[in-house]
């Protein structure tokens, strides 16, 4: 269950795991333990970045003021693929969204309300990651006509 799952994170979910067997023996009910292995299986497919915005980041059901205190990791050490992989997540809050936006594509601040809904910037970000990936393909077809 956990072949797929960041090496810094295996730890956790072997623990997670370990305890899922003691529930049996302790009276949890079934239902307890579909929930508890669908909560586990869901966990174990989540990529490192998601595994790192769940463990630091506010629960989606606190109050505003929490979630307005959201944190994210530094966008620019993440990989494009990482960012992509955020940006097509249904899951991600929109104030991720526009992190990714503001802080790793340079859109300025007050565009933000230009984008009235989530899948319009979903639909924008997603322009400037294959914008971004198209600048790597052509530079690295210079850098190899140059050799």
């Amino acid at each position: 269950m956990i072949e797929n799952v960041p090496e810094r994170f295996k730890m956790l979910l072997k623990v997670l795991n370990a305890h899922r067997k003691s529930f049996e023996p302790a009276g949890a009910s079934a239902t307890f333990l579909e929930f508890y292995e669908a909560f586990l299986k869901s966990l174990s497919k989540l990529s490192d970045v998601q595994i790192e915005l769940l463990l630091n980041s506010p629960s989606q059901f606190s109050s505003a003021k929490t979630r307005e205190a959201l944190h994210i990791p530094d966008v620019n050490a993440l990989t494009l693929e990482e960012i992509e992989k955020l940006v097509l997540n249904e899951e991600t809050p929109r104030k991720i969204l526009e992190t990714i936006a503001i802080k790793r594509f340079h859109v300025p601040k007050g565009s933000m309300r230009s984008f009235q809904n989530i899948p319009i910037l979903r639909e924008k970000l997603i322009t400037r990651i294959q914008n971004e990936k198209a600048h790597h393909t052509i530079r690295d077809v210079a850098r190899h006509s140059r050799s």
